[in-house]
């Protein structure tokens, strides 16, 4: 294994931020000690698998496998809080993809499909005259969507291996295209957009949902969830992304080439149960790419842990867990319209 150089790669952000509060965090830490060094660090940032397979990753990220600005587990590190996840917000996802006019009979894709569970629920209700093509960047992901699948025994639903802007599925092939809290991690989201329209045949409609950082606060206020807001929004951009993405979507869909979308609201609010640690388990996860910006410290992180879970056993508190902006519309009837991709949609868009 090569001298690892603090000042030169992830491992050395995490180390002189005192991630490993070891004194021998010097300029250049011997061979002999670097596996010992990084084994304490995945302990540290609770993220040991992923952060085993960073370089992979980094590398896969340039080719479209894994998206580079992803900052959270993957695969089976991250089954807990994706289960969790579609626990909290699938029912709204529910009714608003039958809103927006999911039928059964129809071709369906998700981009970002994660562990697969909305892509599941959807292959259930288009039936078996019906299809979902379930897309995502990352091969781990997909290999627990498709795990869920078989235990589901749903038939109707296949898997793509993409990134969000070039899929690769033919152009005008869906009736439906989907994606939930996929543009939040994606630092050219207009890009997408325009991806997911030219996959729609003329008619189809695009929905998407997302959520922004304003819709996270508790009633009272804490420290915990104030801070939270602060590190997401210095994480996001460190790599280019947009805590604020939700409340863009109308405008953005618009300048991907759809007339008249249609929004909705769906804020989440909750006063016990599981749902209530959602938001300290994604940040567990994020712990690595949160020290690497140093949004935060390791001692800051564990203290706020601890607020956490002080907050989810105290039902007088009231969490407003998240403000999820959905949005869809259809794609007009007309040949070969001229879309135009700027700036529109990257961080920082006022």
């Amino acid at each position: 294994m090569p001298v690892l150089e603090p000042a030169d790669n992830f491992v050395g952000n995490v180390l002189e931020q005192g991630a490993l509060d070891l004194a021998f965090a010097q300029r250049v830490v011997c061979n002999t000690c670097t596996r010992r060094l990084i084994r304490a660090c995945y302990k540290v940032v609770h993220n040991w698998e992923r952060f085993l397979r960073l370089p992979e990753k980094q590398d896969l990220a340039m080719t479209g496998e894994a998206p580079s600005d992803y900052v959270l587990a993957t695969g089976d590190a991250a089954a807990e809080r994706l289960r969790l996840l579609n626990d909290i917000f699938g029912l709204g996802t529910h009714r608003l993809l039958r809103t927006a006019g999911l039928t059964p009979g129809m071709q369906a894709a998700e981009v970002g499909c994660g562990n697969g569970l909305i892509s599941i629920w959807i292959a259930e209700r288009v039936g078996s005259d019906g299809s979902v093509t379930a897309v995502d960047s990352s091969s781990e992901q997909l290999q627990v969507a498709k795990r869920n699948a078989e235990s589901a025994q749903i038939r109707n639903v296949s898997f793509h291996h993409a990134g969000a802007y070039e899929t690769g599925l033919p152009t005008e092939s869906f009736d439906l295209v989907f994606s939930r809290f996929l543009m939040c991690h994606l630092a050219e989201p207009a890009r997408a957009l325009v991806e997911m329209r030219r996959l729609l045949k003329p008619g189809g409609v695009l929905v998407c949902e997302d959520h922004d950082d304003g819709g996270i606060f508790t009633e009272p206020p804490t420290r915990a969830y104030r801070r939270l807001v602060e590190i997401s929004e210095a994480v996001n951009r460190a790599h280019g992304l947009d805590s604020y993405i939700g409340l863009k979507l109308p405008r953005l869909i618009q300048k991907a080439g759809f007339a008249n979308p249609e929004v909705q609201v769906d804020q989440i609010a909750v006063l016990r149960g599981p749902a209530k640690r959602f938001w300290e388990l994604t940040l567990r996860e994020a712990g690595a790419a949160i020290l690497a910006a140093r949004a935060s410290s390791p001692d800051e992180l564990e203290a706020i842990y601890q607020e956490m879970q002080s907050i989810a056993e105290d039902d007088s508190i009231l969490l407003m867990l998240a403000r999820v902006t959905q949005v869809w519309a259809r794609k007009q009837k007309v040949s070969n319209p001229e879309i135009a991709v700027g700036e529109e949609g990257r961080q920082g868009e006022p």
